[in-house]
Order: C-alpha cells, then sequence, then structure tokens
C-alpha cells in the first residue's frame, strides 16, 4: 500500500504563485478568502501535490492567466541511456 503524497511538492509551482501574490501584496490567507476555498485544499494545489483542474483555474483567472501559464505541465526529464536499458 501506498502511502504519503500523490505528488511530490513541486516548488516552482509555489514560487510562481506566491510571486503573483508579492506582486499584489496579497497573503495566502487572502487568497483563501477571496477565493472561498479551505486553506489545507488550496495549498495543496498550489503545491501541486494534490491536482485540481478546477482550482487551478480559479488561481490562474484570480491573477489574470490562463491555467497552463501559470501551472504550466512539468517537463520530463529523460533517463539517462544506461538507466533506460536495465
Amino acid at each position: 500500500m501506498r502511502t504519503g503524497r500523490p505528488y511530490p511538492k513541486d516548488w516552482e509551482r509555489k514560487f510562481r504563485v506566491m510571486s503573483k501574490l508579492h506582486e499584489r501584496k496579497l497573503t495566502i490567507t487572502d487568497l483563501v478568502r477571496d477565493l472561498h476555498a479551505h486553506q489545507g485544499h488550496l495549498s495543496e494545489v498550489i503545491w501541486g501535490v494534490r491536482r485540481s483542474p478546477v482550482m487551478e483555474e480559479r488561481i490562474a483567472k484570480y491573477f489574470g492567466m490562463t491555467r497552463e501559464e501559470l501551472f504550466p505541465k512539468p517537463k520530463r526529464v529523460a533517463r539517462p541511456e544506461s538507466e533506460a536499458a536495465a
């Protein structure tokens, strides 16, 4: 049985959202209040440990962006050929 987060924390996602909040002189609490969201759920979506296309869309729209602009899909890192063959 698997335990822990479904996805690892994504520091780049978190940084992008925090940068947008900083530009507007807002806090996570302001974002929670304005989106009428639960802080724990919102935090998990921002960190990327929980994927929620609906919430990602709401957050991006709040900043006047598209979901793809604020939350681009992570680039896959190619494994070295020596590992891929194993």
